[in-house]
């Protein structure tokens, strides 16, 4: 399989300083800019010491993935393992690491992994090494980086946005996670873009405001995903109840295979209590042993079709 050649940027990365400068201009990059811009108090109440901490292992896993793509190596880091499971898994071939892309005036900055599927579609890659996958700031990098990677490169259309996920954790253990995620639509990113140059504060419900244009760029993935979920929750409960029966015919209680365990749950009878007539019946105990909790918002999603 023939690899594309990427369009070079021209821009230079000083590391030692973490600047970028195309010709004699400096241009920003869009973490310490349009991330925060867009997530300014992600980090609140989090010490020096540990965003410190944080940062250190990240460049570490970072540098190593990228010296091993660039060499052809492998290493003996756990992370290179977790790494390599998941390019192997969706077959995908890295055509570049830290591939610096930039809009020529204002930003400039690395993609992580540059990848491309058996069908000649690219697939771009953030690596990320925190506690759990910061997909929602992931999604502005990807969406500004897809943007211009596509200006830069027009013969070469971006098919997907992933997150990859890779953490040796001393409790948990390894870790590594695959996140496709949706780029913003062009408005948001105008709009954050617009704040940052002109050091407004974004206001992402704000952003939200065209909310029909938002909700349609996405629409037809989301009723994708809700419908292939319903055939998915269909079949798993004819499979149960088949293999119940099954179990049940033959007096079996368990049964252990190479991917999964089956255990057949007897009946029980169980005892409810009737909140509803307790409180209909007993207004003054229902108030007296009663506690108020707040549940976190959520979305509910119903197909049409």
């Amino acid at each position: 399989m023939k690899l594309p050649v990427l369009k070079e940027s021209g821009v230079v990365f000083k590391e030692d300083t973490h600047q970028y400068f195309l010709d004699d201009k400096e241009l920003k990059g869009i973490t310490s800019t349009l991330v925060h811009r867009a997530f300014p108090h992600d980090y609140d109440g989090v010490s020096e010491e540990k965003l410190a901490e944080r940062a250190a292992y990240g460049h570490k896993v970072h540098d190593m993935l990228e010296f091993c793509i660039t060499n052809g190596l492998s290493s003996d880091m756990p992370e290179w393992g977790l790494f390599k499971e998941l390019i192997d898994k969706y077959e995908l071939t890295v055509i570049r690491c830290e591939y610096i892309v930039t809009d020529f005036e204002n930003y400039a900055s690395p993609i992580d992994v540059v990848c491309m599927r058996k069908d000649g579609s690219i697939v771009l890659i953030d690596i990320k090494t925190n506690y759990k996958a910061p997909l929602e700031k992931a999604t502005v990098q990807l969406s500004w980086y897809k943007r211009h990677f596509e200006k830069m490169n027009p013969d070469l259309k971006v098919a997907e946005c992933a997150v990859v996920w890779v953490r040796d954790d001393a409790k948990r253990g390894l870790l590594n996670g695959y996140y496709v995620v949706t780029p913003w639509a062009d408005e948001a990113l105008d709009l954050l873009i617009d704040a940052d140059l002109k050091n407004e504060v974004f206001d992402i419900q704000k952003t939200y405001g065209e909310l029909p244009a938002m909700f349609a760029s996405v629409e037809d993935e989301v009723a994708k995903i809700e419908r292939e979920v319903k055939r998915m929750q269909d079949r798993q409960k004819t499979l149960k109840e088949g293999l119940y029966a099954l179990m049940e015919e033959n007096n079996i209680k368990s049964w252990t295979g190479a991917k999964v365990k089956l255990t057949r749950v007897l009946p029980t009878t169980k005892v409810t209590f009737d909140s509803k007539t307790f409180k209909a019946d007993h207004p003054d105990l229902y108030k007296e042993y009663s506690k108020e909790s707040t549940s976190a918002g959520s979305l509910r999603i119903t197909p049409i079709d």
